[in-house]
């Protein structure tokens, strides 16, 4: 994972370690995992994506808890419970929690934290939309509306960029939409 320009990384005991942090971007208020938590290997650890230099993060903890850090983080719901992801975009965050439902919250100038009815296998967050996957293996995406809607493919995983979405679908070929200004739709074909 990358924290803005700082990438991090879960280690095998399941905590966090951020590398190329220097004092300057902590100075800049880059905000930094804490130590010693640990972290779930699949829920991960997700960053504020404001800026270069991310005001907070957040994270799953072996026990399902969510563990957030830094400056300006949004209150999450009481009601929030346990969960198995977390995904954190500009001032917004979003969980999946064990019942498959997803709770987000934040900042919703773009209806961001409108998640969908229903339960989801898996969460993507991106600056100001966030997509899942349903039990059925389609895309769900809310936020800030693509240039083009998710394909009716069925996907395993997916994962939202500032402008595009990209997936794997269940026949193992990338699939993506959204703007194509840097040729970020055109996926490789896999390898023979």
């Amino acid at each position: 994972m990358v924290s803005g320009w700082i990438p991090c990384g879960i280690r095998a005991d399941g905590t966090a370690v951020c590398w190329r942090a220097s004092d300057t971007d902590v100075a800049a208020g880059a905000a930094l995992p804490p130590p010693g938590v640990k972290f779930a290997m699949l829920g991960g650890v997700s960053f504020d994506s404001s800026s270069p230099n991310p005001r907070f993060g957040c994270g799953v903890t072996v026990d399902k808890a969510l563990q957030c850090w830094g400056t300006g983080i949004p209150a999450p719901p009481a009601s929030l419970g346990a969960i198995t992801a977390v995904g954190v975009g500009d001032s917004y965050v979003c969980a999946l929690k064990v019942d498959a439902s997803v709770a987000c919250w934040g900042k919703n100038n773009f209806r961001q934290t409108e998640s969908p009815a229903g339960t989801l296998t898996a969460i993507s967050v991106g600056d100001v939309r966030a997509c899942g996957i349903g039990t059925d293996r389609r895309v769900k995406c809310w936020g800030l509306t693509l240039a083009a809607s998710a394909p009716g493919d069925q996907f395993t995983s997916i994962d939202v960029g500032g402008t595009s979405v990209c997936g794997i679908r269940t026949d193992g070929k990338a699939g993506c939409w959204g703007n194509n200004q840097y040729g970020q739709l055109e996926a490789p074909a896999p390898a023979p």
